[in-house]
């Protein structure tokens, strides 16, 4: 193991850093402010670098509202089960994304995301792919709106390079990132 020293001087903190402002990045940054906790985030780009904000079809959800009024048949095991065949990955984690979807929807709602359409998308069996108005890119500009409105610390052109380790503990206490100019240190208080 390599033992290395805590930096003589920190450059900013937060109880949690989350590193990269994507689809990932930006919800748990939200959810963790939520909950109570300072956040910071740091992301490499000059914006939201994401990969959601090139889906032009829709995302999978089930028990959706717009399924309701369709009368369409769905479940999340209905989803669990088409998504560990067709696409294989972990079942486990499969499982966690069958249960949760459905709140994850009904919290891009509450947040201002906008449903239209249910799709069929490519390897599903009944119509779940949803359609939000404006597609990946207008639930992008959600999420950012949303980070903004909640004063959530977020550091735009921040490559994380390293975690840093306590030595005596071995715990993350934080993480080393390049701001294009030098390397800055951001302790993670939590």
């Amino acid at each position: 193991m390599v033992v290395t020293k805590l930096p003589a001087k920190w450059d900013g903190e937060a109880d949690v850093i989350v590193v990269g402002g994507g689809n990932a990045g930006l919800p748990a940054a939200i959810t963790a402010h939520d909950k109570g906790v300072k956040v910071m985030v740091l992301e490499a780009s000059g914006g939201m670098a994401s990969s959601l904000a090139m889906i032009a079809g829709g995302t999978p959800f089930t028990g959706t509202d717009l399924q309701e009024a369709e009368g369409i048949k769905d479940s999340p095991d209905q989803l669990y089960d088409e998504a560990v065949k067709v696409s294989g990955g972990s079942p486990e984690l499969w499982r966690a994304l069958a249960d949760r979807q459905h709140e994850v929807y009904e919290w891009l709602k509450s947040l201002g995301a906008k449903p239209e359409a249910v799709l069929l998308a490519p390897g599903h069996l009944v119509r779940r792919s949803i359609k939000f108005e404006g597609h990946g890119p207008a639930l992008c500009k959600v999420l950012r709106d949303t980070t903004a409105k909640k004063q959530i610390d977020v550091r735009y052109k921040h490559r994380a390079k390293k975690l840093i380790v306590d030595p005596e503990s071995g715990r993350v206490v934080g993480v080393t990132a390049n701001d294009g100019n030098k390397d800055l240190n951001f302790k993670a208080g939590k």
